[in-house]
């Protein structure tokens, strides 16, 4: 699947190039605006990359896309509104009050770059375009199977996560932290690599 991926994004961006400015940013030959739109995970299944306005997307753990009207991210995946609560959890957490769909989680990848804002400036020369191995994201190259768009970072499978939180998008450390929705909107950062999960409803 990833190389089919690969190669659609190959085909939708030959001869693309962009460099990002004030106004907007740039990933693998495509602008963005940034006070609209923001990245997250890896190419559509047109092979365009993972571009999202915010009016109606949101990012999660391993780069995974979401509708916020009707799903959330809890611990490292996505859940629907209708499947459970996001809540605390322990040891204690009884088995039976797991919510029944998986949480929808990437393949961790290692040997990535670990976190990088591509709002700073670039290595030089800076990339304005992308490959088959290498994506582009604002001047910096990175490898498609180790590293994975976020908002303005760039962080790697084994390590990072994204969560929308009422800051705008923040990486955090998935052995360390965990992404929580709160009871109102937005979602928050925990202490803990698995401090809360989806909790069945009356459980």
């Amino acid at each position: 699947m990833r190389t089919l991926l690969l190669v659609a994004l190959v085909g939708a961006t030959s001869g693309l190039d962009c460099a990002s400015d004030a106004t907007h940013g740039c990933l693998n030959g495509y602008p963005y605006d940034w006070s609209t739109q923001f990245t997250c995970g890896r190419p559509k299944k047109d092979g365009t990359p993972g571009i999202y306005n915010y009016t109606d997307m949101s990012c999660c753990a391993q780069g995974l896309p979401y509708d916020p009207s009707s799903q959330y991210c809890c611990y490292s995946g996505v859940w629907d509104f209708t499947e459970g609560k996001c809540s605390d959890w322990d040891a204690s957490f009884p088995l039976s009050c797991y919510c029944d769909k998986p949480a929808l989680k990437s393949e961790p990848l290692r040997d990535g770059p670990g976190l990088v804002d591509t709002t700073q400036t670039p290595p030089s020369p800076a990339c304005t375009t992308a490959d088959s191995t290498y994506g582009c994201m604002n001047g910096w190259h990175y490898n498609y199977s180790a590293a994975f768009p976020c908002g303005q970072y760039l962080m790697d499978y084994d390590s990072y996560g994204c969560c929308a939180t009422s800051k705008g998008l923040e990486p955090y450390k998935f052995g360390s932290q965990s992404c929580c929705k709160l009871e109102g909107p937005g979602h928050e950062l925990r202490d803990g690599g698995h401090s809360c999960d989806c909790r069945k409803y009356g459980c």
